[in-house]
């Protein structure tokens, strides 16, 4: 969130509208990430996750691996949610 880009979104751009109709329909429209906490880049998910399928974990730094109970691939960005959130 450090970049004019992440704070100023294109709001005339398709994915700015999608992300708006999801949001403000939450109740009839299905969320593609589910109930996902975080997202980074797949690489640097690669780089902190172990393991795959329902054996899969993640470790933030400073902190000791957690089941990843949900992950969602879109593109270049893995959205995911570990044990306990």
């Amino acid at each position: 969130m450090t970049t004019s880009r992440a704070r100023k979104p294109d709001l005339e751009s398709d994915a700015w509208a999608d992300s708006l109709d999801i949001a403000s329909n939450m109740s009839t429209t299905k969320n593609p990430i589910g109930d996902c906490l975080w997202f980074m880049t797949n690489s640097a998910y690669k780089k902190d996750a172990s393991g795959s399928g329902s054996n899969e974990t993640f470790t933030f730094s400073g902190s000791t691996a957690k089941k990843v109970v949900e992950k969602k691939v879109i593109g270049n960005h893995t959205f995911f949610r570990v044990e306990g959130y």
